[in-house]
């Protein structure tokens, strides 16, 4: 990978309460180092930007910009929201915290392959992954519509 994909964000979801794990999962060690780490240093070989989505001042410690939940409590889907209100490029990625396994080259090749979808993700054995995709703007009012009626729920 030679270079970021231009006119890209990429959002690291990392808000969750880890109530399964009982601590920040983002921020536990993984090869020595926080989970969060690996996924910043992939998405920035990726992207042109950096943001995380957390309501932890703790991941400030990265030196990217941090925003907070706009809707708290919803799980996944208020961090996607959040990053949609935030988004001010073509091209957006959105990826969880804890998957240390994710390389550049993946999200270069889901962002090159996104053409002019709101949402683009893959999908393996029959099931979507919504943490580690590529989100359009467009898709922020149907996105607010479905919180708005209560079909999101943490």
């Amino acid at each position: 990978m030679n270079k970021p994909v231009p006119h890209t964000t990429g959002y690291i979801l990392a808000g969750g309460k880890s109530s399964r794990m009982g601590e920040d999962k983002g921020l536990k060690l993984f090869n020595g180092k926080a989970l969060v780490k690996t996924v910043i240093v992939q998405m920035q070989l990726a992207v042109d930007k950096v943001v995380i989505v957390s309501n932890n001042k703790y991941y400030q410690q990265f030196g990217l910009e941090v925003i907070e939940d706009v809707v708290k409590n919803i799980g996944p889907a208020g961090g996607i929201y959040t990053a949609l209100q935030h988004i001010s490029t073509d091209k957006n990625f959105i990826v969880s915290c804890d998957m240390p396994f994710v390389i550049a080259e993946s999200i270069a090749f889901m962002l090159k392959n996104s053409d002019d979808s709101e949402i683009t993700m893959p999908e393996m054995n029959r099931k979507l992954e919504p943490l580690f995709g590529v989100y359009s703007k467009i898709c922020l009012p149907g996105w607010k519509a479905l919180i708005d009626d209560d079909c999101i729920k943490g």
